[in-house]
């Protein structure tokens, strides 16, 4: 549920909610503000962002709504790496340095270093009512080297480059944890859409410096990418009367993440955490923001080869 507002032509209020597995109760759902600021556009050089924004990072969890990703689920690499949707309150600044360079950083609350665990820091985001204790610095670049060098044609490149630090004593509502340590991200992303094929990739690596019981199988490294091709295959003549605007693809993707990729010294890593996924699908969109989907997902790790497949089917929309 998003409800933003004008104050006058510079100001603007954003707001979303979300509301989770259709209902709230026992820890089986959430009502969740994702995103709640107050955006100043003094120019298009420097916009300034207060409040709850989306933690720059990667591509999925700025552009998470599922008319924007192929896939009934978006990426494991989404849940376990770059854990969407992950937000920030703090304040910072946006804008487009030229026609084919824009950046975002903010400065804001870091995670709760408690919550790591062998599955990654999924468990840590902050949703509540975040400590400041530690601040955590983010920052991203996205380039459009195809804009830069006036290259025309049916085609468009964007690589995308960001990163994350912060410490992690940071407990909800001021509470102190406990945890002496840092946590650092190095992300990289692109998008390439050329005719009728789409493709887009990401990885990222984290660094954990921390001081944690061994027992808890926190990694010292935290490791993933995919890669994932689509080919929009609906013909240009079916695209009249009530059928002008849709489209379909077809995708394929191949997720490999490792939440203990490296370890603490005399702590072996659990191989069951190295993980790889493929999944293949259908995408269906009858309008550009509604959008019918189904795919298979056919996960392994390093002790399984075979797990079990899923098939997935969903729909999705935005408005």
């Amino acid at each position: 549920l998003q409800i933003d507002y004008e104050f006058a032509d510079w100001i603007h209020f954003v707001s979303e909610t979300e509301i989770e597995h259709a209902f709230i109760a026992d820890n089986n759902g959430e009502l969740y503000i994702e995103q709640f600021y107050i955006q100043l556009d003094f120019n298009k050089y420097v916009k300034g962002r207060v409040g709850r924004v989306l933690t720059p990072l990667g591509i999925i969890n700025q552009n998470h709504e599922p008319t924007s990703y192929h896939g009934v689920e978006r990426p494991s690499f989404a849940s376990r790496i770059i854990p969407t949707t992950w937000v920030t309150d703090g304040i910072g600044f946006l804008g487009q340095i030229t026609p084919w360079l824009t950046y975002e950083t903010y400065v804001g609350n870091s995670i709760d270093g408690s919550l790591i665990d062998d599955n990654g820091i999924r468990s840590a985001r902050m949703k509540e009512r975040p400590s400041l204790h530690e601040v955590a610095w983010m920052g991203r670049i996205d380039v459009f080297p195809l804009v830069a060098a006036q290259t025309s044609g049916d085609q468009t490149l964007r690589l995308g480059f960001s990163t994350y630090f912060g410490g992690l004593d940071n407990g909800n509502n001021g509470n102190n944890p406990g945890v002496d340590g840092d946590i650092r991200i190095f992300c990289a992303d692109f998008d390439y859409k050329v005719g009728k094929f789409a493709f887009r990739g990401e990885l990222a690596y984290e660094e954990l410096d921390h001081r944690q019981p061994p027992s808890s199988g926190v990694a010292k490294g935290i490791f993933g990418w995919y890669l994932e091709g689509a080919y929009f295959w609906f013909p240009e003549a079916w695209k009249t009367g009530r059928l002008a605007m849709s489209d379909a693809s077809i995708f394929l993707r191949f997720d490999d993440f490792d939440t203990q990729y490296e370890m603490p010294k005399n702590l072996n890593a659990n191989h069951a955490r190295n993980r790889q996924e493929w999944t293949f699908g259908i995408n269906f969109w009858l309008t550009p923001q509604l959008v019918f989907k189904t795919d298979v997902q056919i996960p392994s790790n390093g002790i399984e080869a075979d797990q079990n497949t899923k098939f997935n089917i969903g729909f999705g929309f935005h408005f």
